[in-house]
Parts: structure tokens; sequence; C-alpha cells
């Protein structure tokens, strides 16, 4: 063979190497991002279908709160729609999903209508009702059996036989109410879907199309073309995709797609997903075909250099199956870390997978359940039978069971029942039927409920969870029997409803700081009234519940009460009392004022009598003449003057609710003892008074002494003082022969940086020590004629009154080789200024 044939059969050896090569590379990766492609299809295909489960879920409970509630129950015998209206809108308020609820008669008219627009809530005029009998849902709506939730298809809002524009995806739900056995009402609520849609059918990977079973675009890439059934020219998929329609099918002839049918609503829908161009994975197969050309012309140079480009492709690729791995680790992960169990099926029941809360769940190892039959996790009867329903599943099981949340009990690995929550969702994978099992342990939730409302019905305390509007949600046996209400009645009333009038601006003051997070709780002394009428007392804590732990929406308050309507009705009685010792006090005082005025009086009366004897004297020895009678008018008005001026003294002593006023506290003493003088003379009883240890024996020097002036009751302050000079005057009166330190009261003065100290001595022998506990008591004396009250009375005073306390001390004197012993009674005055 010569050189040029050598040459010739290199190159061809060379492209064919290279050929072959290029073609195993590219089958190769072409088929591992196929099965790509198909895994993550799959997977998203199972989100999809599960997220519309989970709005299916949300729904029903929404719906039998509504058709179970009081205010519905009472429309439906009345006819009157007001709190029916108020519940519509609450719900609304409370779900920014809801944008309308209507209750709909068996004739398919409006009757009662709360609609949501631009997050404006209002009511439906009687005039603005519609005759919605033609609309397809609601037909299907009527053959509503009671307890059955229907659903609608995916549409826009129509209102008066226009669509609403911007479009507004919407999913109509209802039930049907009853009164008894017989169907009434049904009661529908519309819901905005554009969110959840945008939401299910973002993907990285896929462009995803939602298309109706004719065709038409629900949601598109190019929102323009979203609703295209709508639009002015009506647009269908076979438009821009290799897609036929044929008898209300769709049928996929186009390479670059996927369709797969989906049935969220028991009504068929189809998702269209196409591979976006600028994926790195369809930029990596471009460039194997690159790689290919590049390998052609490597074989007509360099062996070699072809050889390591495919080395390098092949580490690409292997990249990409690790890639793939990853994924598949990731979406396993997932599930194992999920709280709620997975079981996959085949179409014969054998159990596929698991995830690692069903072991936990029901105790079995995963190869223990792996290649068995699923009836090894169901408790009779279903055991025996579920083969079969698993066989018959195309002819009813799609409506009684898939994609239907049913609580029901497992059987654990030792035989007890375990209470669960089971949705089965049907898939078919690689033209392979499967059922995917999602179940939730409801132990312990069952456990919860059943401790929080044991603990809720029994608790000592009344409790209720009240709404921001005030409104009651739950209210415990014990708080329906403190307000008198039946638990029916107060959720169809507010606490604005049952406070009592005056209480209530405090309550609703309080509740409003709250909500604007000033306080953090409260507490509050309030008045309910009963539905009887009867007023009752309550002390009252309320916490606001949030429902995130940031705090940063609210959710309801918990209210707590407590009867203290006897608690109240002891410190009525309690103040009743200390009222009726204060006025008995008030009377012994006036006693002793009255006295004290009989003495002082005596000596006036005395003068005035003797003048008016030297006048009739004056009159018979002509000695009466006008300077004599000016003389005497001056000497008998000064007499009245002392008199009038002890009687004023008298009126503003006793004056009843006496406000504070600023007086130097000197001046009061010296009035004390100006009104008591005369009786202390009669007895010859010396009353001294010292300031700061200096005996003061007028008022000649007190603008020295303006740090004694303070703003109190001076009237309280004089009861006490009166009654501590008369104990002090009782105990010298009770001596024999009284000595002259003896026959002696002081009262002196004196302060420190808190308080001015008010101290009443004598040296009359004291009080026994076994008494000294029990002289501030009612009704205790150790006097033969006493009443017991001066120095509770006095006690009470200081403390509730003058912001003083009163105290008890043994008093000792030593004068000239002698010991005496007595009496000291020390007011501390805290409030001086």
């Amino acid at each position: 063979m010569n050189f040029k044939s050598k040459i010739t059969l290199f190159f061809i050896v060379s492209l064919s190497v290279s050929l072959l090569l290029f073609l195993l590379a590219y089958l190769y990766s072409k088929n591992i991002i196929t099965d790509s492609y198909k895994k993550q299809i799959e997977s998203n295909l199972f989100e999809i279908n599960k997220s519309f489960d989970s709005i299916k879920k949300e729904k029903i409970p929404i719906l039998d709160t509504i058709v179970n509630h009081n205010s519905i129950k009472k429309f439906i015998k009345t006819k009157e729609s007001d709190e029916v209206k108020k519940l519509f809108i609450d719900f609304i308020k409370a779900n920014r999903k809801i944008n309308q609820i209507r209750i709909i008669d068996l004739n398919g008219y409006e009757v009662v209508r709360v609609n949501k627009r631009n997050n404006l809530v209002y009511v439906s005029k009687d005039k603005e009702l519609q005759d919605k009998s033609k609309r397809y849902y609601i037909r299907k709506f009527l053959k509503l059996k009671k307890h059955q939730v229907g659903f609608s298809d995916l549409d826009l809002n129509i209102e008066n036989g226009q669509v609403e524009k911007p479009y507004l995806a919407t999913l109509r739900t209802a039930m049907p109410i009853y009164d008894g056995n017989k169907k009434s009402y049904i009661v529908t609520i519309n819901y905005s879907m554009n969110d959840f849609l945008d939401t299910v059918l973002k993907g990285p990977n896929f462009n995803k199309y939602l298309l109706d079973k004719e065709g038409h675009f629900i949601i598109h890439k190019d929102k323009n073309l979203n609703w295209s059934k709508y639009l002015d020219k009506e647009i269908k998929v076979n438009d821009f995709f290799d897609i036929d329609i044929l008898d209300k099918r769709l049928i996929d002839n186009d390479s670059n797609v996927v369709l797969k049918a989906i049935y969220p609503f028991d009504t068929k829908y189809y998702i269209l997903y196409e591979l976006k161009k600028d994926l790195n994975i369809i930029k990596f197969v471009d460039k194997s075909k690159q790689i290919g050309i590049l390998l052609f012309l490597a074989a007509i140079f360099l062996v070699f250099p072809f050889v390591f480009l495919v080395y390098n492709y092949l580490i690409k690729l292997k990249e990409v199956n690790r890639s793939l791995k990853d994924s598949t680790n990731k979406i396993e992960t997932i599930l194992n870390n999920t709280s709620d169990g997975i079981v996959v099926i085949d179409k014969e029941g054998i159990i596929q997978e698991i995830n690692n809360a069903v072991i936990k769940m029901f105790g079995y190892e995963k190869s223990e359940l792996l290649n068995k039959n699923v009836n090894i996790l169901i408790p009779n009867p279903h055991h025996e039978n579920h083969d079969e329903y698993i066989k018959n599943h195309d002819k009813d099981m799609h409506s009684k069971i898939i994609n239907q949340d049913r609580e029901l009990y497992g059987l654990h690995k030792d035989g007890s029942f375990v209470n669960i929550n089971l949705t089965v969702t049907k898939v078919k994978i690689k033209n392979e039927l499967y059922f995917i099992g999602n179940i939730k342990d409801l132990t312990l939730e069952s456990k919860n409920k059943k401790l929080f409302q044991n603990v809720f019905d029994i608790s000592p305390i009344g409790i209720a969870l009240v709404l921001k509007d005030g409104s009651f949600w739950r209210i415990s046996n014990r708080f329906c029997r403190i307000v008198g209400y039946e638990r029916e009645e107060l959720i169809n009333l507010s606490f604005k409803d049952i406070t009592y009038k005056e209480d209530l601006e405090k309550d609703v003051s309080l509740v409003k700081k709250l909500i604007n997070k000033e306080i953090d709780e409260y507490y509050l002394e309030k008045r309910y009234v009963k539905k009887d009428g009867e007023i009752v007392w309550v002390k009252l804590t309320v916490v606001p519940v949030y429902v995130d732990d940031k705090k940063t929406k609210f959710d309801y308050f918990v209210s707590t009460i407590d009867d203290i309507s006897e608690i109240k009705k002891l410190e009525e009685e309690k103040v009743q009392k200390e009222h009726l010792l204060m006025q008995q006090s008030k009377l012994a005082a006036m006693g002793e004022m009255t006295s004290a005025i009989a003495h002082q009086w005596r000596q006036p009366l005395n003068s005035i009598g003797f003048i008016i004897q030297d006048l009739v004297s004056a009159y018979k020895h002509n000695e009466f003449d006008e300077k004599y009678l000016y003389e005497i008018k001056s000497e008998v008005m000064e007499q009245l003057k002392y008199m009038s001026d002890t009687i004023d003294e008298f009126r503003k002593f006793f004056k009843k609710d006496e406000p504070k006023t600023e007086f130097n506290i000197i001046k009061t003493v010296f009035d004390i003892n100006k009104l008591y003088q005369a009786q202390l003379n009669s007895h010859r009883i010396k009353l001294v008074v010292k300031v700061d240890n200096h005996i003061i024996k007028d008022l000649s020097r007190i603008n020295e002494f303006n740090k004694y002036i303070i703003e109190n009751q001076e009237g309280q302050l004089k009861q006490v003082l009166l009654n501590c000079v008369s104990n002090a005057k009782e105990a010298i009166l009770n001596l024999e022969n009284p000595s002259i330190p003896e026959n002696q009261i002081s009262i002196e003065l004196s302060q420190d940086n808190n308080s001015i100290k008010i101290a009443i001595k004598d040296l009359a022998g004291g009080i026994k020590k076994e008494n000294q506990s029990r002289i501030f008591e009612p009704y205790f004396t150790t006097k033969n004629m006493g009443t017991g009250l001066g120095l509770y009375i006095s006690k009470s005073i200081c403390e509730k009154s003058l912001n003083a306390k009163i105290n008890y001390y043994k008093n000792s004197l030593f004068i000239e080789d002698k010991t005496y012993t007595g009496s000291s009674f020390v007011i501390k005055l805290f409030n001086k200024y």
C-alpha cells in the first residue's frame, strides 16, 4: 500500500471512530437528560397535585363553620340577615383570599351577598342581588346533599354577565344549609386564585402552561394571553404547539413539550411543560453537537486531541449524572424529614416506598414494609376488603377516596390503633399507576385537643377567647356561669354588650392600648350585667395572642375572669362599718369639743353676767352715762367675739369633705391648745408646745418655721391631735395627787429628710405592756367609760387621709433624781413641702 493510500485509510478510520464515539456520547447524554426531565416533571406534578389538595382541605372547615353558626340557624327561622352579614364581613376580613360570600336560595337567587373589592368590604343592597340560576356551578351546587362540599371550575369573576377586569381567577366553593333534614339554602364562597396559580406554576427549568379541557390557556408565560378563552380573538394551545384537539382531548404531537392531565376540583385540566431554551443543560446538548463537529475536524488532523475532548466530554456527563443523583437525594431528604407519613403503593397495593415518618408512626422497620401489601397497616374490616378497593378504583375510588381528606384508624405493629388523617393521590409514572398516601398522625393532636378542652372547661376561673372586634369566640363553662348566659347566647354577643356602662370606657381604652402594643396585658376590676340584670363584679385579666413569635400579626385575646362579688360586698360592708365608726368617733369628738366649748364659754358668760350686774348697780347709783355705756358695750362685744370665734373653730373642725389646703402645723397645734385650754386649765393641766426642742409660747415666731408648712387635710389632723391630747388628759386625771411633771402634756414637732413628726407626750404612767399591741383595735379600751374608737379612728385617718403613720412608744423622763414614765403617740407625716 502506497503512502497516499495509507493517509486516506488513516483519515477514514479516524473519521469513522470519531463519528461512532460522537454518536455514542450524544445518545448517552440525551438519555440521561431525558430521564432527568421526566423525573423533574413527575416530581413537580406531584407537588402541584398536593398543593391543589391542600387548597381543598383549607376550604371545607370554613364552610362547615359558617353553615353551623348560630347566626345562620337564626336566619333560617327569622329571615333576619344582620347577624349573618356581620359574620360574613368578619370572615372576609380574616381571610384575604375570600372576595365574596353569599347565601343563595333553592331557586338560584342571591339572598345575602358580602363582597370585597380593592380591600374594601361591603354588603350588596337588595336591588343589587342577582339571579344566578343559569350559572353552571350554581346548578351543580343546588344538587349537593347534607355535609357535601362542592367546588366550581377555575373561572373568572363575572358580574351581571360581564367578565370583571382586570381578570380575577376565582374558585367557588359551596355547602348546603339544612333546617333539620330539609335543605333551605346554599352558602357559596368565592376565593381569589391569582396568587396561588402564579406560585404553583413557577419553576426554574420549564415554562408551564395551565390549559382547560378545550385547550384554552388559563395561565400563559405571556400574561397578556392568560384566560385566552375571553380574549377578543380566541386563542388555543394548537396556535403555539403541535397539539391536536379532538373530542375535548389534547393529543401531544410535539416532541419539545410534555402534556399532563390533572383533576384538582373533579374537572380535567392540562399542564404543558416546555423546556426553557436558556438552560445550561440545553446549552450542554448544543455544545455536544459543536464538539461532534470538532471531532470530525480533529479526525482529519490528529486523533489524540479528539480523545482528550471526548474524555472531558464524558467528565461533564458524569457531573450531570451526579447532579441528578444529588437532586434525588435532596427529594429523599425532604420526604424523610417531613412530619407527615408518605406511603407509595402500586396498582396491586404493594408498598414501593415509605419515609421515616411512617416507620415512626407504625413501629415497623423499612424492610418489614417494602414489597408488602399495604393492608398490613389497615385494621379490619377494611383490611380484608382493601385489595378489592384498589381493583375497583376506576369505578368508585376516584369519587370516594382519591384526593379526599379522611380521618380513620391505622394499625400499629403492636396491634394498637393509630388515629390518622389520610389523603390518597393517584399518579402515573412511566405509564405505571401508583397511589401516594399522605398520612398525618392525629394521636397527639387529639390528646392535646382533649387536654385543652378539659382544662378549658374545668378551670375554676372563667376563660374566654375574644376576637379583635370584641366578639366571643370560645367560652368556658365557668365564664358562662359567672356572667349568667348560655354559651350559644354569648357567641352572638361581644364583651361590650354585657359590660356595665360605667366600666365600658376604661375597658375599651385598655383594649386599644393592647392592640397598639402600648401595654402587654392589663388587669381590671369591672362589672358585668348578667342576663337577669344582676350586677356581678369580676377581676379581669386580658392578654393578646399573636399569629407569630415576633408579634407582628394579632390573632385574639385570652380573657380570664374571677368572680369577686363577695369580696366587693365584704369591702363595701367594711367601708360602711368604718364610716359608722368614723361617725361614732365624730360624735365622741363632738362631745369632747362641746365640753371644751362649755369651758371656753364659762368665763365670757361669767364676765357678761358681772357686766350686767354692774350695769344695774350703775343705774341705781346714777353712774350710768354715755362713756360708761360705750365701755360696757366694748367689753361685752369682746366677750361675744371670743365666743363666736370659738363656734367658728368648732364648725371648721367638723367640716365634711374637707379639701387639702396649705397650712402650718405649728398654728394647728396652737388652735388645739386654744380650743382645749379652758378645759385643761380647769384641771390645772399645762400644755407645752416644743418645736425643734425649743418651747414656743405663742405664734409670734411662726414665720421662722416655714419648713412646717404642708398641704393636707387640717381638720382631720386636728381630730387626731384632739384624740391624743384627750387621752393624755384622761390619763392624768386618773392619777392621785399628780406632781408638776405629771400634770403636763407636751406636743413636740421635729423634722427629718422624709417626714415631719408630731409627738404627743405625757408622764401619767403609760399603757400596760400586755395592752400596747391592741390599743389601735376598734372597741378596745382601758377606760371605764371609753368607746374604744378614738385611737382606731386616728390610725384610719392617718393612713387613709393624711398619708401618715401613728405609733405608740413608752415615754420616760428623769427629773430631780426621779424617773417618770408615760405615753408618747408619734404621728409621722410624709407629704411635707
